[in-house]
């Protein structure tokens, strides 16, 4: 077996799972569009399952600890949901959603991986396997490796209004995990992340690229909040300056056609020694760090930073907002796929909505995912 087909069918890791609407002779209806082109010219091809989707299931209200090949798998599932679990201690994924179509994985708390290590063994969230159209939402995440990846899936996916943060190495806990994620397979294209708070944003090159996700109204804060790390000792980035890569933004090489707008860059007073622009070569804590490779020596893909999208986004270290001079308009809506405000900012005591607000006098208000955690009450509102 080939890495082309860990999470894929054979050498075709750029895909989506859909839902037939109708079919009349030659002619396929999919109950939602293609995400992305898909051309006869390399050979597209369109396949069926050996077997049909579990449809409508739902999983609510309970904890799950202790999984040793993940704790909760959607796997051939369509138009189904988890909400309101608790996953810890788990080996492999902490939720899994595999060969799937329209799931929605909502008010959760994932966290403290049984061995936080890459390789598979402590992952948070994943997507794979052609997975595509998946709401991700209201939850929160932390304490484990890659805080969330997509192999091969995510098209038209959103990863909304999420808490995450402390993604780490356990035997090596200054370096800086991915936050904010969707990549670590080639072929994820066309995921939305809105109004997140995450430790970053990063696309990873490890097994392959990623293309064309967006990144709108998300707090990027650029280092983790302290905790304590289960193979011991205190983890502070803020204090330790030999952790790293600090970046708010940290795509790596051959992330193509990336879009960041809107978005609150660093934090308040706390940008000394930070730079605008970094590189992995250089070692400086920096706001974008576009293009990096962590592997001797060290080069930068100058077609990450060419290709990406930047509008609108304020940073702490310049203290601006930041225009693409080239882009007119400088409205932004409050949402790009939420057409009101969502009841969980309702919740509780009340929160503003939107959160992140670069524009604004106050530039970020309270995210109710991480109040709920900053609480100690994961799935009751403050």
């Amino acid at each position: 077996e080939t890495a082309g087909s860990w999470f894929s069918r054979p050498d075709r890791p750029t895909a989506e799972v859909k839902q037939i609407a109708s079919v009349s002779g030659s002619t396929i209806t999919f109950t939602t569009p293609i995400h992305i082109s898909y051309r006869s010219g390399q050979a597209a091809e369109l396949s069926r399952y050996g077997r049909p989707h579990v449809l409508s299931a739902g999983v609510e209200d309970l904890t799950l600890l202790g999984g040793d090949a993940g704790n909760l798998r959607f796997q051939w599932a369509a138009l189904s949901w988890a909400r309101n679990v608790e996953s810890t201690q788990w080996h492999g994924e902490g939720f899994a959603i595999d060969n799937a179509f329209r799931i929605e994985l909502r008010d959760f708390y994932v966290h403290d991986a049984a061995w936080a290590q890459p390789g598979g063994g402590g992952y948070a969230i994943s997507l794979s396997a052609g997975s595509a159209e998946i709401l991700i939402e209201n939850g929160i995440t932390v304490r484990a490796n890659k805080l969330m990846v997509a192999r091969s899936a995510g098209a038209g996916s959103v990863i909304g209004y999420n808490y995450a943060d402390m993604g780490y190495i356990n035997t090596m806990g200054t370096w800086i995990e991915a936050g904010l994620n969707a990549s670590h397979m080639v072929g994820p294209h066309h995921v939305l992340f809105e109004g997140n708070y995450g430790q970053n944003a990063e696309s990873d090159h490890t097994h392959g690229n990623s293309v064309y996700h967006t990144f709108f109204r998300n707090h990027l804060r650029g280092i983790r909040a302290p905790f304590d790390n289960q193979a011991g000792g205190r983890i502070d980035d803020a204090a330790g300056s030999d952790h790293g890569p600090k970046r708010c933004v940290g795509l790596q090489a051959y992330s193509y056609w990336m879009s960041f707008v809107g978005n609150v860059l660093g934090a308040a007073g706390q940008m000394e020694g930070w730079v605008y622009e970094t590189t992995f070569r250089n070692g400086k804590p920096g706001i974008w760090m576009l293009g990096w490779d962590g592997v001797k020596p060290y080069p930068t893909d100058a077609k990450v930073a060419a290709t990406a999208l930047r509008h609108g986004n304020f940073d702490y270290l310049t203290n601006t907002v930041q225009w693409d001079p080239a882009i007119k308009g400088r409205d932004l809506p409050n949402s790009l796929y939420l057409p009101r405000k969502p009841a969980f900012f309702s919740a509780g005591s009340g929160y503003t909505w939107p959160w992140v607000d670069p524009l604004g006098a106050t530039k970020l208000y309270t995210l109710p995912a991480k109040a709920r955690y900053d609480a100690g009450t994961p799935f009751a509102q403050p």
